[in-house]
């Protein structure tokens, strides 16, 4: 046979030299290779890990320190003066719809009363049992407490029948509450 050598290659009489390298060799290399992998994965996670929070302190950041935009005042307390949800249940609902019995009706926020200026907004969900089915219906309401006055927009009816009603509110009409009767 031939000689060994240090690089584990194998000489033959007819002048072919085989390279094979020794199990130490073989086994050091498959770890070599794996340590890459391993390391190269953990750079990437860690790369990952980093910007996600970057990412979640500058939301954070934006989010503690955004002031409101010119002319809006986003404070709670003057906006639940009026009851949205009692005045869409017992005012609004039997407007466009006259039949419907009101306990059967119940009105949820869709959007939370927010105040924009001189007026307060909400968009209030009302849900209703009808003869055959349930029906829903949105709407958004803009209040003015100086004059006292509400405008409806209705967005969305499931119910399309006693749409003849709606005495009180065309579409986009501010209404004065005093003259509904409203307290």
């Amino acid at each position: 046979m031939g000689r060994k050598s240090r690089n584990a290659k194998l000489d033959s009489s007819d002048g072919i030299t085989f390279d094979f390298l020794t199990h130490n060799d073989r086994i050091s290399g498959m770890f070599y290779e794996i340590f890459q992998e391993v390391f190269i994965t953990m750079k990437r996670i860690a790369a990952s890990l980093v910007l996600i929070m970057l990412l979640v302190f500058a939301c954070a950041a934006l989010a503690a320190d955004t002031p409101a935009a010119p002319g809006v005042d986003f404070s709670k307390s003057e906006a639940v003066n009026f009851d949205f949800l009692r005045f869409a249940k017992e005012r609004v609902l039997p407007d466009f719809h006259p039949t419907v019995k009101l306990e059967n009706a119940e009105a949820n926020y869709d959007e939370e009363p927010f105040q924009k200026g001189d007026v307060i907004r909400a968009r209030v969900g009302i849900y209703y049992k009808g003869w055959i089915q349930q029906h829903s219906m949105v709407i958004d309401m803009d209040y003015r407490p100086e004059d006292n006055k509400i405008k409806v927009t209705l967005i969305s009816d499931s119910n399309k029948m006693n749409l003849v009603g709606n005495r009180f509110f065309k579409d986009g009409e501010w209404v004065s509450l005093a003259a509904m009767g409203w307290k």
